[in-house]
């Protein structure tokens, strides 16, 4: 589930026989921002943000840009910054 906690949704859907549907780019940044801030709020933001960093890149395997975005997001220290090269994935 690290960088897919969307993984449960198609369990669940697998489970129960229906079709899944891939979160869009737009949830899927919106899901990743979410962790991102509330582990800034419960360990700060240099702490969260340099643990998160791999899961947070994991979110966006697979679409266009997402190689480049890693190799940027490792280099990044505050919240801002990660959310900024998120958002030009779009």
């Amino acid at each position: 589930a690290v960088g897919n906690p969307f993984v449960f949704s198609q369990i669940v859907s697998a489970i129960r026989g229906v079709d899944y549907e891939e979160p869009t780019l737009r949830k899927r940044i919106s899901v990743a921002l979410r962790q991102l801030n509330l582990a800034v709020e419960d360990k700060g933001e240099a702490v969260a943000v340099a643990e998160c960093r791999k899961q947070i890149a994991n979110y966006f395997k697979g679409f266009r840009g997402a190689a480049i975005l890693r190799g940027k997001i490792n280099s990044l220290y505050t919240y801002e910054d990660v959310a900024r090269e998120i958002y030009e994935l779009r």
